[in-house]
């Protein structure tokens, strides 16, 4: 068996005994791909398809990153590239979240009358906050809290290249590492600071120009798909250390 439809899986996002595949996208420049908004998931050898009907969704394109809230498994948190979040109980979507029902911390990407919400990615940490990657926005990290209040995160400072949409919550220090178009990867402590990585520092492979993919194991380990094969990151505690810049 398979999904409803797969002519794209830009994500799969397992949970427990859940898979879920994301069907949406976006273009090499960030753009929409246009893709119809949906989210299929499997159980087993069983896919179900979101219920669409309350009209939440409509007018938006392009899921592309789904996560699981751990302190409230029947809630999923996608994101929607160009439009927002969508929080899904049951497979249907309760809320939508974007800027307007935020309070300003989903802050969209904007020149003249042009503005988009271009949400990459979302990930739960371990204490149930929301964090999302909003691409190409001064702000492109920002935070749900367990309790509900949302914050953003001015990250120009170091960001120089806004395009970002791959996100892992740290399970053993707390930090958030991202990256996207640039061949940099970024943490933030959750807080305040900032640092970047740079993945050709003490790296045996040729030189990569591009990260591909970000994950983490177990053992806290940070694993890195690139242009040119695989890297690992066994030292990400240390990503502070001489000033977060370029380790």
């Amino acid at each position: 068996d398979g999904p409803f439809s797969a002519d794209n899986t830009y994500r799969l996002v397992p949970f427990n005994y859940r898979m879920m595949l994301c069907p949406g996208g976006h273009t090499s420049t960030y753009a929409n791909a246009y893709l119809p908004t949906n989210l299929f998931t499997s159980v087993g050898r069983q896919w179900t398809t979101l219920d669409k009907s309350n009209g939440l969704l409509e007018g938006t394109f392009d899921l592309v990153d789904v996560a699981v809230n751990p302190r409230d498994t029947n809630e999923l948190v996608a994101a929607v590239w160009g439009y927002g979040l969508a929080s899904i109980r049951d497979n249907q979507v309760q809320t939508f979240y974007n800027s307007s029902t935020t309070g300003g911390a989903l802050v969209p990407y904007s020149s003249g009358s042009y503005s988009r919400l271009n949400t990459g990615a979302v990930a739960f940490d371990r204490k149930g906050d929301l964090w999302v990657l909003n691409s190409q926005s001064t702000h492109a990290l920002a935070v749900r809290r367990a309790n509900g209040t949302w914050e953003k995160f001015s990250t120009m400072s170091m960001v120089s290249t806004p395009e970002v949409d791959k996100l892992v919550c740290d399970s053993i220090t707390g930090f958030k590492w991202f990256c996207g178009r640039s061949n940099v990867i970024y943490v933030h402590d959750g807080d305040s600071r900032m640092a970047k990585v740079n993945p050709n520092n003490g790296s045996k492979l040729d030189k990569t120009t591009k990260v591909t993919a970000l994950v983490q194991d177990q053992n806290g380990n940070l694993w890195l798909g690139t242009d040119m094969g695989i890297k690992v990151i066994y030292d990400g505690y240390k990503a502070f250390q001489n000033g977060g810049n370029n380790r």
